[in-house]
C-alpha cells in the first residue's frame, strides 16, 4: 500500500505545473496610453500651481484622472476602488476654468473623496457595492 501511495504521489507531482504569473501592471509613472499628467505623477502643490498658472486647465486635469480611473479601475483588474464618480465632474471643471479668478488654493484641482464621506451629489458607499446607490442628500 505504501508503494502505491508513493507512486500515485509521484505521478501527481509530475503532472503539476507552476501557475502562470499574471501580466505585470505598468510601474507607477510609466503607464502607456495616458496623458502626461497621469503618467507622470504630480504633487498636489504642483498640480494646483499649474492650474493657477493657467498651464493646465481644470478640465484637462479632471479628464486625465477620469481616464486613468476608467483604464485601471474599470477596464483593468476590476478593483472597484472607485465606486462612484460625480457625473458633473467635467462640467464643474469647465465652470471653474471659466470663473477666471481662483477661489482658493485647491481651485480646479480634482479631488477623490473617501467613500464614507457624505456629499450632496454623490452616494456614500462605505466601500460596499450594497450601498452603491446610497444617496444621503446632504
Amino acid at each position: 500500500m505504501r508503494k502505491f501511495f508513493v507512486s500515485v504521489a509521484a505521478i501527481c507531482a509530475a503532472g503539476c505545473q507552476p501557475a502562470e504569473a499574471p501580466p505585470a501592471a505598468p510601474a507607477p509613472g510609466k503607464a502607456e496610453g495616458f496623458s502626461t499628467l497621469v503618467a507622470e505623477p504630480k504633487t498636489l502643490t504642483d498640480l494646483a500651481a499649474e492650474i493657477a498658472g493657467k498651464t493646465l486647465t481644470a478640465e484637462a486635469a479632471t479628464q486625465s484622472y477620469l481616464d486613468r480611473i476608467a483604464a485601471v479601475d474599470d477596464a483593468g483588474p476590476l478593483l472597484n476602488a472607485v465606486l462612484a464618480i460625480n457625473a458633473a465632474a467635467i462640467a464643474d471643471a469647465k465652470t471653474l476654468d471659466a470663473a477666471g479668478a481662483s477661489k482658493g488654493p485647491l481651485h480646479g484641482v480634482p479631488i477623490l473623496l473617501k467613500d464614507n464621506i457624505d456629499t450632496l451629489d454623490m452616494p456614500t458607499t462605505a466601500g460596499s457595492m450594497a450601498l452603491k446607490n446610497n444617496a444621503t442628500g446632504r
